[in-house]
């Protein structure tokens, strides 16, 4: 995915305005490349279901408020950016230290940051106020279809 966005960007861009060619390996290692492109896959996948989520509550009157779609977009940007960069940098690091494994470390994380991020959804969202079960089993939802999709795309 980011490569095509280097590609897009050289293309448009670098072609017009700069003589040098945009390579990724110049400013960033393998391991920081990849947490990227994870990272926009996270932002891209959740996002996407969030919106969709909430639409179809809408549809079939589940939620009592409608949502400034803005705000629900930044809410949601906002969760996976504050929990991704953990997950991939400090959290292994933890792991190793307490002789936890790779599985370990899927469970222990995926359920830090379900559980983070519904306490977020939770204080965000004004249809979530006070409702941490639904909340919980949003973030639930989202977390879960981008591991899952995650691990496929791997």
């Amino acid at each position: 995915m980011i490569d095509v966005i280097f590609w897009w960007l050289h293309r448009s861009f670098t072609l017009r305005y700069f003589p040098f060619k945009i390579d990724p390996s110049t400013f960033m290692n393998a391991f920081d490349h990849a947490w990227l492109i994870a990272f926009i896959d996270t932002q891209l996948i959740e996002v996407s279901l969030g919106f969709l989520t909430i639409a179809l509550l809408l549809r079939f009157q589940l939620l009592k408020l409608r949502p400034q779609w803005i705000k629900t977009c930044l809410i949601l940007l906002a969760a996976s950016t504050i929990t991704h960069p953990p997950l991939w940098y400090l959290l292994p690091k933890l792991c190793r230290h307490l002789g936890i494994g790779y599985q370990g470390y899927l469970i222990l994380g995926e359920t830090l940051v379900v559980l983070i991020e519904g306490l977020w959804y939770a204080f965000m969202f004004s249809f979530f106020r006070h409702q941490y079960v639904k909340a919980f089993f949003f973030s639930l939802l989202l977390n879960t279809t981008s591991a899952l999709i995650g691990i496929y795309l791997l």
